[in-house]
């Protein structure tokens, strides 16, 4: 088995029908190994899916995304809630395409520029900005969505 109980993992896939979203770091619970592939029970927010080594890979704290909250100093929650991407801006401020939209997991930095900076169909959107190159925003992406608890 790739995993033990206790691993955090980031779910890629939901081939399985597991309900977890794309991104989301959940936890090992339980393992169950049949000659096939192996399966793992595992949880996020009181949530609890099967999954095997196709809808996981490993997570490491040290591959994070950077996310840095402008002028502002957070605590992070116990039960962190990942960054949800729902539009991306380009050059020009051109709306990119759903099927070529960023994901936060593309950028090495991702700064929240406002919390709650546009109100669409009374869902409340904050405005992030992504790029790769500390120092260098050049080639960055302008970001609509929730920034939650700023986890990538």
């Amino acid at each position: 088995m790739k995993y033990k109980v206790g691993d955090k993992v980031r779910v890629i896939n939901n081939s399985n029908g597991n309900q977890f979203k794309i991104g989301e770091i959940v936890t090992i619970t339980q393992l169950y190994e049949n000659p096939i592939e192996s399966h793992y029970k595992a949880n996020s927010n009181n949530d609890s899916w099967w999954v095997n080594d196709n809808n996981i890979e490993p997570f490491n704290y040290k591959d994070m995304t950077k996310c840095i909250v402008l002028g502002e100093n957070t605590n992070k929650s116990l039960n962190p809630k990942i960054i949800e991407v729902f539009f991306s801006l380009g050059a020009n401020f051109k709306l990119i395409e759903e099927s070529n939209r960023q994901r936060a997991s593309n950028f090495d930095y991702i700064e929240l520029i406002c919390k709650s900076y546009n109100t669409v169909d009374k869902n409340s959107y904050d405005l992030m900005f992504g790029y790769n190159i500390p120092n260098d925003r050049s080639t960055g992406v302008l970001l609509v969505g929730y920034w939650n608890d700023g986890i990538v």
